[in-house]
């Protein structure tokens, strides 16, 4: 039987999940209706028009030399003021106890300069092993959760290790520490404009396709896009996908992310209400 077992995003999920339900059971926080001052961005560079991730690429050209090295393009997020996220990871017929025949959704607002903060929701939809939507707020050394009844603050003694779990789930830890082993062998296909950035279009090869697919247990068919912004190198957006063999055997597994309103002077976080 060909089946998709997208094991190393989905395990760390389901223990993200867990481990923020009984953290906060555990220390009982109390609600807060405080406000605060927001961390807002420090440039007011204007955001662009969003490209939806995963569009249909062109051939690959012959030309793969490039300045922008790709192996690391996710950690170089963390030299923006800031920007937002959008991450969309789906599955049809996949063997996982996180998500099966359904989508995981993570937004986030990610404030890096001058202050550090956070507004960021995950959500499962479909066949999932823990269904519904989880958000966390981080403003310096506060923090907040909010299961769907309302937010609340959590102590200081458990703030630090919450804010450090839900920092993994940004793009640059979430993409970059899953995927960088698998960005050696990608080709440029070309200068294409991305989420209102200049950015490089890379696609991955065989050999880097073949080691997706050997990592994933993935019999079928992978494909692997990435655009990079040709001033930072950071990451712009990236369309992963793979799909077993057609009829009962069939499953597949998609991965999309776009990162925009780069170091846009409306990106603000605030305290929840």
């Amino acid at each position: 039987m060909s089946e998709i077992k997208a094991v190393a995003p989905w395990r760390s999920v389901l223990a993200l999940g867990a481990a923020v339900v009984f953290a906060v059971a555990a220390c009982g926080g109390s609600s807060t209706g405080s406000t605060g001052s927001a961390a807002p961005a420090a440039s007011s560079a204007p955001a662009g028009s969003e490209a939806p991730a995963g569009s249909e690429a062109p051939a690959p050209s012959d030309a793969s030399a490039t300045d922008v090295p790709i192996a690391g393009a996710a950690s170089k997020l963390a030299d923006l003021s800031s920007y937002k996220f959008k991450i969309t990871m789906s599955a049809k017929g996949v063997s996982s106890a996180a998500v099966q025949n359904g989508d995981l959704v993570f937004n986030g607002t990610v404030i890096l300069k001058p202050v550090e903060a956070i507004d960021f929701s995950m959500e499962t939809t479909g066949d999932a092993a823990s269904a519904g939507k989880i958000r966390f707020v981080a403003i310096g050394d506060k923090t907040w959760m909010d299961f769907g009844t309302g937010a609340m603050e959590l102590p200081a003694s458990d703030a630090a290790s919450q804010a450090s779990m839900f920092d993994s789930f940004k793009p640059d830890k979430l993409f970059g520490d899953t995927y960088d082993p698998y960005l050696n062998d990608l080709k440029k296909v070309g200068d294409e404009s991305k989420n209102g950035v200049d950015a490089i279009h890379f696609a991955a090869d065989e050999s880097a396709l073949s080691a997706l697919s050997l990592a994933y247990g993935v019999t079928g068919k992978w494909s692997m896009d990435l655009w990079l912004a040709k001033d930072g190198g950071y990451l712009v957006s990236a369309a992963i996908s793979g799909a077993s063999a057609s009829g009962s055997d069939a499953g597949e597994f998609k991965l999309t992310m776009d990162i925009t309103d780069i170091d846009n002077s409306a990106n603000v976080v605030k305290p929840p209400s």
